[in-house]
């Protein structure tokens, strides 16, 4: 039966947090595979806000990647390459 403009159950809440943790750690992990640091702005996607902590960890993520493409890139093309 379809609720008419009222707050969704209960569950719903717990089913959406923990959906969207999964998405988080997922772009987490396959941030780290592509661009060597963790994903920009998942405590956007986990807690629907931007938070001072998550500012600074993609402070860190965003120096992580500068430092992986300007430093270690190329080393690993030329692998990949050969």
């Amino acid at each position: 039966a379809a609720r008419p403009n009222g707050p969704p159950p209960p569950h719903l809440d717990q089913v959406y947090s923990v959906y969207r943790e999964a998405w988080a750690l997922h772009g987490d992990a396959l941030s780290l595979q592509y661009a060597g640091s963790s994903a920009l702005r998942s405590d956007l996607t986990m807690h629907g806000k931007r938070t001072l902590q998550g500012l600074l960890a993609d402070g860190v993520s965003s120096l992580q990647r500068f430092v992986q493409k300007n430093l270690f890139d190329r080393s690993l093309q030329d692998m990949i390459d050969s």
